[in-house]
């Protein structure tokens, strides 16, 4: 085609577009697609709740058919690319480290700032009245803590072999909003984590928390030395803090249960009233032995005033449960009574004793 041609034609295609209202470029680059509900305020999605009926865009009689609906739903419930954003600015994307340090530090400052209006409310007051509480609690809610749940599950589940995963654990299994909040990620855990020599921060925690099963797993599979040797640790301290519990449900009636469960879960509770309680402590005392023995020169809160090797932590354990337990003749105690006089505990053995411990910091 020779060049005036080639203008007349260009000409003619740009006369057509100015009737139209819009440029053949302009027409090139815009999708067509249903229309987006871009002023809607980004939150995140509870899969449970169901999605909002689709509508014609504001002014439109047109039906939307199944396609369209399809679409649109799929672009409310989904989260947004992690590139969306930063794309538009011209900024570079932000990491899902980043993001989830974002949703937990949000959620933590909004926290600390109602536990402050708390205090200004009731200033020295321990028990304030049920309606006190009711009119501030409805003028100062607390932060969703199941909403920021559901949208790291969904940065997880972008990728779950990132990183981000030990953060938002972590962050879950301190701040968690049910007794199975965790529940969705320890099999996350499990495929893609227990090698990382990061897990180790999480080994206490999941202790905390129970998970005395993947702690396990974790103990028999990391190829980490310092990770192996909190993590038999942690499922020694679990195993214990399980013994205690037991032995504590053993004498709960059974209509003052309701309390536990919904602390540690139904299911929990069962399993820990039917916990052989002699077999564990003999596998806590085989865990604490082992971790003093392998794993003794690891070190804990290293650089912090709480730093303890596992072997200093083991040996306490230990003896807590060999002189201290219920049943056990009770150590020997040296001192000098308010009048001046030396006494010992064994003093008094074969009568009732009360001791008062305090002290001032």
């Amino acid at each position: 085609m020779r060049t005036r041609e080639l203008s007349i034609v260009l000409f003619a295609a740009l006369a057509a577009a100015c009737k139209s209202g819009a440029s053949p470029a302009a027409e090139a680059a815009v999708p067509q697609a249903p229309p987006a509900e871009s002023e809607a305020p980004a939150r995140p999605v509870n899969p449970a709740e169901p999605a909002a009926p689709d509508r014609p865009a504001a002014g439109s009689t047109a039906p939307v058919d199944d396609s369209q609906a399809a679409t649109a739903v799929q672009a409310r419930t989904e989260p947004a690319p992690a590139t969306e954003e930063g794309a538009e600015l011209g900024a570079p994307a932000k990491s899902r480290t980043e993001r989830v340090a974002e949703l937990t530090q949000a959620f933590d400052e909004a926290r600390n700032a109602n536990f402050k209006a708390y205090r200004k409310a009731f200033p020295g007051n321990d028990e304030p009245s049920r309606e006190a509480l009711e009119k501030f609690y409805a003028e100062n809610p607390m932060p969703d803590a199941n909403a920021c749940l559901v949208s790291l599950r969904a940065i997880v589940d972008e990728d779950p072999s990132d990183p981000a995963v030990i953060e938002a654990v972590q962050w879950i299994a301190i701040t968690a909003p049910t007794p199975n909040a965790l529940s969705g990620f320890i099999a996350v855990l499990e495929k893609h984590h227990l090698e990382r020599a990061e897990f180790g921060e999480l080994c206490e925690i999941l202790g905390n928390r129970g998970e005395s099963g993947l702690l396990a797993k974790v103990l028999e599979r990391s190829s980490h030395v310092d990770v192996r040797g909190r993590a038999c640790l942690a499922l020694a301290e679990a195993k214990k803090q399980d013994v205690e519990t037991a032995r504590r449900l053993s004498t709960t009636p059974e209509d003052e249960l309701d309390g536990w469960k919904g602390y540690l879960g139904a299911e929990r509770v069962a399993a820990l009233k039917a916990l052989d309680i002699a077999a564990t402590e003999r596998e806590t005392e085989a865990l604490l032995e082992r971790a003093a023995k392998e794993f003794g020169h690891v070190v804990l809160n290293k650089g912090s005033k709480r730093e303890i090797t596992v072997g200093e932590r083991a040996g306490i354990e230990l003896f807590e449960i060999r002189n201290l337990a219920v049943g056990k003749t009770a150590p020997e105690i040296e001192g000098v009574d308010l009048d001046g006089e030396p006494f010992k505990l064994s003093d008094y053995r074969g009568k009732v004793v009360l001791l008062d411990f305090w002290g001032n910091w």
